[in-house]
């Protein structure tokens, strides 16, 4: 569980997405991991409030009042901040390549969402499934090189929990079904984000949503 330092005033936290999991997900994971209260807004407005956004996008987080855009520098932000990632500036950084390596695949299933086209999306989806196989393969030999339960060893990262996300959203937003008898180490990645006490309870109690 991580530990905070309550000796100063915390900032007021407000992370603004739509109702759905989604590039949002992994953030609330940190929120959750960290037990650090936010404003968890899920947007009803969205065509008023686009234009208001940084980069016309969501996620944004809003730190007492003063908006970050890009769910990924968003997921730095706060790692940093509530400290769940730990090492040296090489470690860290380390940590930080592997993210953006799972998270360059998943944000080509984003522009799907709201795809016409069928055909096009079955064919960018089956894409998508066998590049990420092929990072599964690398994961899985990571883990059991750093012994697990983590994909970095003992301690849990962002990593861990953008990996959880990931995997879960390929599954419930686009069928994308992975064989995870093949890939058990990346598997006791998974169980163990889940298995941890307040990453059990923000599953157990989190809104329940189509996608």
């Amino acid at each position: 569980m991580i530990m905070l330092d309550f000796t100063t005033k915390m900032p007021t936290y407000k992370l603004c997405y739509f109702n759905s999991r989604g590039l949002a997900e992994m953030i609330r994971l940190i929120f959750a991991e960290a037990n650090v209260e936010y404003e968890d807004h899920r947007l009803s407005d969205w065509v008023e409030l686009k234009p208001k956004m940084p980069f016309n996008t969501v996620p944004v987080l809003y730190v007492d009042g003063l908006a970050l855009g890009n769910s990924r520098a968003i997921m730095r932000y706060l790692s940093k901040e509530f400290g769940i990632n730990k090492g040296t500036p090489f470690e860290l950084a380390k940590i930080d390549s592997w993210f953006e390596y799972i998270m360059e695949t998943v944000t080509k299933l984003h522009p799907l969402y709201s795809e016409p086209d069928k055909e096009y999306k079955a064919s960018v989806v089956a894409k998508v499934e066998k590049e990420f196989q092929g990072k599964l393969q690398k994961l899985e030999e990571l883990v059991n090189t750093n012994g697990g339960p983590y994909v970095f060893g003992k301690n849990v990262t962002s990593l861990d929990f953008a990996l959880y996300n990931s995997i879960e959203v390929m599954e419930k937003i686009y069928g994308i079904k992975f064989d995870m008898k093949t890939y058990s180490a990346v598997n006791t990645v998974l169980t163990s984000v889940a298995s941890r006490p307040n990453i059990a309870k923000w599953l157990q109690n989190r809104p329940q949503t189509l996608h």
